[in-house]
């Protein structure tokens, strides 16, 4: 018996679920190609919910400040170019999204496909890594450049903007809660699938699993909002590559140092 078997032979046998049987028993063994598992792309509706969710709770804000007069005009307009600015790479990730799309996970490849066709492959072989996290775009974004240059830089970038909103009369603490209001507000929409859809044990921002082929770079992001789902993959993997997802590295944003 194989390390991936030792790892899941004391799975009991469930009859309405085949893939949770106990995989030392040749019997109830699956076979992923007659009956892969099948997992629904959400990516779309995330996306374009998140987007709009949080539009909505930015525009519910502005309406009441200009009715009670809690903030001036130039910065109900900042806030307002802020938003749009951080809005419009999910918006553009909403409409981009693949529709009706699932991904298929076989003996020998995870796809990732629209009907029947296939868009994406990685094979069991060329899977480098697997990752949880809170990212659901399709590539891994890559600065070229030390992350130190980057942590520099990005103080004389606060530096800066500190000096404009001094010139502006704007508060450079209002800017910060702004920036954390919009990341509390993203984590709402993920919040609300995990209730909506069954939802993980632990309600848990790293929802999201990033698949990385070691082969030419691709990654396959997959939106896992059920258990029964979460049990799924971490019996396919486990019994096909001798990974325990409970122990994969967890990554916020998939994001690539030089």
């Amino acid at each position: 018996m194989n390390a991936a078997d030792n790892q899941t032979q004391n799975l009991t046998y469930n009859p309405h679920n085949p893939n949770l049987t106990n995989s030392g028993s040749k019997k109830f063994r699956r076979d992923y190609d007659k009956e892969p598992i099948i997992i629904k792309d959400y990516k779309q509706n995330l996306s374009l919910f998140s987007a709009l969710l949080t539009l909505a709770l930015v525009a519910i804000i502005i309406l009441i400040s200009l009715i009670f007069s809690l903030m001036s005009l130039d910065r109900i307009l900042f806030s307002s170019i802020i938003t749009i600015i951080v809005l419009k790479p999910t918006f553009k990730e909403a409409l981009n999204a693949p529709k009706n799309g699932h991904f298929s996970f076989e003996n020998g490849a995870v796809k990732q496909q629209i009907t029947d066709k296939t868009i994406k492959e990685i094979k069991l072989a060329q899977i480098a890594d697997l990752r949880k996290t809170f990212d659901i775009t399709d590539d891994l974004y890559q600065i070229e450049a030390n992350k130190y240059i980057v942590f520099i830089g990005l103080v004389f970038v606060l530096l800066a903007l500190k000096n404009y909103c001094d010139v502006m009369g704007v508060n450079i603490f209002e800017i910060f809660a702004f920036f954390i209001f919009l990341f509390f507000t993203s984590l709402i929409p993920q919040t609300i699938f995990h209730f909506r859809l069954g939802g993980l044990k632990s309600c848990t921002v790293y929802n999201v699993l990033a698949i990385f082929s070691r082969k030419d770079g691709t990654i396959i992001n997959i939106l896992i909002w059920a258990n029964d789902d979460y049990k799924e993959l971490k019996e396919y993997f486990l019994r096909k590559k001798g990974i325990n997802l409970d122990n994969a590295s967890k990554q916020f944003k998939l994001i690539k140092f030089k």
